[in-house]
């Protein structure tokens, strides 16, 4: 919702449907977590056509906005180097299988905003950015994001997802930082995680350093 010198500028009908189908994802997900996924990341700077490609898996463990379950995202790199990355709050835990020693760090808001497109409740991203239904095929649905706060402008010029409003799934996530630069999940078939206790903790045999 954008206003303008005190008047409320109409809301337009594929606004509105955007944000339905987001939420519809966004409870799906939840309601079936913890949940894990395969996963494509693709990175391209701005001027280049070529990118560079990482693989492995995600795991989420999402709740909603009083649930007070720790959501935490998970991604095991697997190729073409093998490393971790848990993110559970604002607390975030990076290291190299193998290594005996890995980093533990808080992450700022402004360092995050990639991240919490696949964290934040809807009400928290009506806050920061516009949403708008760009294309459909099926129970294809991809949603443009478009920020409007000038916190998550600093960070992200525009982002979009790709929706299966079906299964109630995210299939892609991508987004331009300010610097043009584009990154992108493309993310696989999902499963049930068995032991949530194991993978949303940081490996027990690593000595975590502080930044």
């Amino acid at each position: 919702m954008i206003v303008s010198l005190g008047l409320t500028a109409p809301i337009r009908a594929d606004d509105i449907d955007a944000w339905t189908h987001l939420a519809a994802v966004r409870g799906g997900l939840t309601a079936a977590s913890p949940l894990a996924t395969d996963f494509v990341q693709s990175y391209t700077p701005n001027g280049f056509s070529v990118a560079d490609e990482e693989s492995g898996v995600l795991a989420m463990r999402l709740g909603g906005d009083s649930s007070g379950v720790e959501e935490c995202l998970r991604w095991d790199y697997e190729e073409p180097f093998p490393k971790g990355f848990l993110l559970c709050d604002r607390v975030a835990w990076t290291w190299n299988p193998g290594e005996e020693s890995g980093r533990r760090h808080l992450i700022a808001r402004s360092d995050s905003f990639g991240l919490d497109l696949l964290r934040l409740s809807i009400n928290q991203l009506r806050g920061a950015y516009v949403a708008t239904v760009t294309s459909r095929a099926g129970d294809r649905v991809e949603v443009e994001l478009t920020p409007t706060s000038t916190t998550a402008a600093a960070e992200i010029r525009d982002a979009a997802l790709e929706l299966d409003a079906r299964e109630r799934r995210l299939l892609s996530l991508s987004y331009h930082d300010v610097e043009g630069n584009l990154t992108r999940f493309t993310l696989g078939d999902y499963r049930a995680i068995d032991r949530p206790e194991l993978v949303f903790t940081p490996p027990a045999d690593v000595v975590w350093l502080e930044e």
